[in-house]
């Protein structure tokens, strides 16, 4: 009695699964590219045989490596993140820091303070200015 399809596709699944968790922190579209590659491969080396056997499968599998491995081989031919650069322009330009919190707190007296004066003017003006 031959092995399911579904037995052997159930590992085909299993295996690419774990190559797509190792490969957890590619770039995405890298990581399918990687997967559709491994599909293709397995796809091809089980149309050369004629009855593939779980153990075939297996052996396809062995053949194609450990996942942490596949993994570890993607992402050193991964070409290095670039590093946005700064236009020449801001070289001129001064950081600036943030405030103290003593600082906010006289500009929110000074503000309040202000509100204060001018809250005063506009009454007097009011109750001096005949209707």
């Amino acid at each position: 009695m031959m092995p399911s399809t579904k037995g052997k596709d159930r590992l085909v699944e299993e295996y690419l699964a774990a190559v797509a968790d190792a490969c957890i922190g590619l770039p995405p579209v890298r990581r399918e590219e990687l997967l559709d590659d491994l599909r293709e491969h397995i796809a091809v080396a089980r149309s050369r045989l004629n009855h593939p056997s779980e153990a075939d499968i297996r052996t396809i599998l062995d053949r194609l490596g450990e996942p942490a491995a596949i993994a570890a081989e993607a992402r050193a031919n991964e070409p290095p993140a670039t590093v946005a650069r700064v236009p020449a322009w801001t070289a001129d330009l001064q950081v600036t820091r943030r405030a103290s919190p003593l600082s906010v707190v006289v500009v929110v007296a000074a503000l309040t303070f202000a509100a204060f004066l001018i809250a005063m003017v506009v009454g007097i003006v009011v109750f001096l200015v005949p209707v």
